[in-house]
């Protein structure tokens, strides 16, 4: 990959803690607020939890966005964050921003476009796909240090569907679209340095990586020929190559399924309705291949924003909805925090729009959120579970969490 030598940006700094904003509960069953903030009630184990609208006559407020500018400091922070920002020249740099209150580290330039960067367990290596513009099968997949910033080629000239390291951060798996178009899932060696093919097929359809559950399975998923949606998961061995078959959807119109950072659930989306504005959210338990109603966002209520985040200890998964005026115009959106453990739904922050859109992007700890307003200034805030110690970050394009 060709790299620059980039210039480093003054006056990027962060602000300190602002002042809270409004906490709006949904009013499905009954609602209480307690130390850790406003929570619903967990329901019965036979029924999914239904989020309702806002309390009538009760308006969210807007996440201040000023204050004295100084460097982020969260001392519940576990993880830094990788951003990105246009360099003064050309490209992009990635910053490194640390909870500790440093300032912003420049790990490198790059010219190329840089999508699903994800970082390995010990936090010593990222792996990242560099994208060229508009050139089939111009995608390259790298391997960054991040202390050294030398980059390391795994697949050149390739389009890259997904990517996912080993708990131990030996291997990277990863599934490309070949030429051919067949999607192959292989798994490179982070010590010898090898590649090896452990399972393709299509098209139409394919199956591609969805997360690795211990050493020795990976979690793959089963695209529809569109691409857009799944009907399987199943559970690969990747010594004997033998497909084990851990949920189906006849329908056909699962979105998403994400394993959590244990590997021993997953997380699955499905829609309930045409446009992908109202669905469901299951528990998989990847063990028994129980499937549990978690929550459901049925038509006429709040949208599903996006796709949920799981916390660094797989107890907690955060997502955004977001609610309509009756011309179907945005007009509030909610960060969301759902136990998987005891069902309990917790509203994080809610805020109005205009002015902001928020999304919730990745967990730093266990009770601290990484959240942006992806409208026009792309301010990233850290934020604790239960609504607390709002904190604007840094301005720029959020690419993953680093420990």
């Amino acid at each position: 990959m060709k790299l620059r030598s980039p210039k480093l940006i003054s006056g990027l700094f962060v602000t300190a803690a602002v002042v809270g904003c409004s906490i709006v509960p949904g009013t499905n069953g009954e609602v209480t607020e307690t130390a850790e903030g406003w929570r619903t009630q967990p329901p019965s184990m036979q029924s999914p939890t239904q989020i309702a609208p806002p309390v009538a006559g009760q308006s969210p407020s807007a996440i201040p966005t000023l204050g004295p500018e100084t460097r982020w400091s969260e001392s519940a922070a576990e993880y830094s964050v990788l951003i990105e920002l246009p360099s003064p020249e050309q490209g992009h740099d990635l910053y490194l921003v640390s909870p500790r209150g440093e300032s912003p580290k420049l790990v490198i330039g790059l010219e190329r476009t840089i999508v699903q960067p994800v970082s390995s367990p010990d936090g010593n290596w990222l792996a990242l796909v560099a994208v060229e513009e508009g050139v089939l099968y111009g995608e390259n997949l790298e391997l960054l240090s991040v202390e050294g910033g030398l980059l390391t080629d795994v697949v050149r000239d390739a389009a890259i569907l997904s990517l996912a390291w080993s708990p131990t951060g030996r291997s990277l798996g990863y599934t490309e679209i070949l030429q051919s178009g067949v999607q192959q899932t292989s798994i490179y060696d982070l010590v010898t340095g090898e590649t090896r093919a452990i399972f393709s097929g299509g098209p139409p359809g394919g199956w591609g990586l969805s997360g690795w559950v211990g050493e020795d399975r990976l979690l793959l998923t089963h695209f529809l020929g569109g691409g857009l949606f799944y009907d399987q998961a199943a559970l690969l061995d990747v010594d004997t190559g033998m497909l084990d078959s851990v949920y189906e959807d006849e329908s056909g119109q699962t979105g998403w399924i994400g394993v959590s950072p244990n590997g021993r659930l997953a997380i699955v989306v499905k829609w309930t309705s045409a446009g992908a504005l109202y669905a469901d959210l299951l528990l998989l338990d990847l063990s028994t291949r129980d499937l549990t109603p978690l929550a459901e966002f049925a038509v006429g209520g709040p949208t599903f924003g996006t796709i949920p985040v799981w916390s660094p200890g797989s107890e907690q998964v955060a997502f955004t909805v977001s609610d309509r005026a009756p011309d179907g115009t945005l007009s509030a959106s909610r960060v969301l925090s759902l136990n998987v453990t005891n069902r309990v739904l917790s509203v994080i922050v809610e805020v109005a729009y205009p002015p902001m859109l928020i999304r919730s992007l990745a967990w730093v700890s266990d009770t601290v959120l990484v959240v942006n307003n992806y409208g026009a200034d792309q301010v990233l805030y850290s934020i604790h579970s239960d609504g607390s110690a709002q904190k604007r970050m840094v301005s720029g394009r959020f690419l993953t969490t680093i420990p």
